[in-house]
């Protein structure tokens, strides 16, 4: 299998933790890993991460200038011609169909890749953020530590097409369609690189 050439979307968000994670992954300390932030960095692109961070920056920064060939666009685009996309915290709540609107005026909204509805900080302030011991699907051994900061909640899987792969307290926090990945936690700030490598499979 060709080794993928992966990309981190580096608008905002902690995005230089999922380089070291990507390259934890692959065994290789100097892999590749390309920060984008411009259409052109996405092109050559099999594999896309978006990371954690405040969902609703990401989605303005991604939209420049209303533009009919903005970030956002090409994103769709490459997803389309079967581009491989790992969401994680805020990066799920911009992959999703439906988000649950804090206000009325509230123009958010998702890419629409991965059929779930999503809420915003569902768990609170960063005060509220916890660590848990969770169970992943087919991994062995199944724990992996969770790591949780202000992050979202998937409330509604809506397609048969997509696998959940881990729950908590009943609550969807990791599921995969065909080709995105969405993770309401962070993989990223431990040193387990299980999902990313999942991911980089895919």
């Amino acid at each position: 299998m060709q080794e993928p050439i992966v990309g981190v979307l580096a608008l905002q968000g902690d995005f230089r933790e999922h380089v070291l994670a990507v390259r934890r992954a692959m065994n290789d300390l100097n892999y590749p890993v390309t920060l984008v932030k411009t259409k052109k960095d996405i092109e050559p692109i099999t594999h896309l991460i978006i990371p954690g961070g405040e969902s609703t920056v990401m989605s303005k920064l991604s939209i420049v200038h209303q533009s009919e060939e903005n970030l956002r666009k090409k994103i769709i685009q490459k997803h389309s011609e079967g581009m491989k996309i790992f969401g994680v915290c805020a990066g799920v709540v911009l992959l999703s169909t439906e988000i649950e609107r804090q206000s009325e005026n509230d123009p958010f909204e998702g890419l629409g890749l991965i059929d779930i509805s999503t809420a915003r900080n569902a768990y609170g302030r960063q005060i509220d953020s916890f660590e848990v011991k969770l169970r992943i699907k087919d991994f062995n051994p199944k724990d992996f530590h969770g790591v949780f900061i202000r992050a979202p909640q998937i409330i509604s899987v809506n397609s048969p097409d997509i696998e959940v792969l881990s729950t908590h307290r009943d609550v969807t926090i990791l599921a995969r369609n065909e080709s995105v990945l969405a993770c309401t936690f962070h993989p990223e700030l431990t040193e387990d690189s299980r999902i990313h490598k999942y991911f980089l499979s895919m």
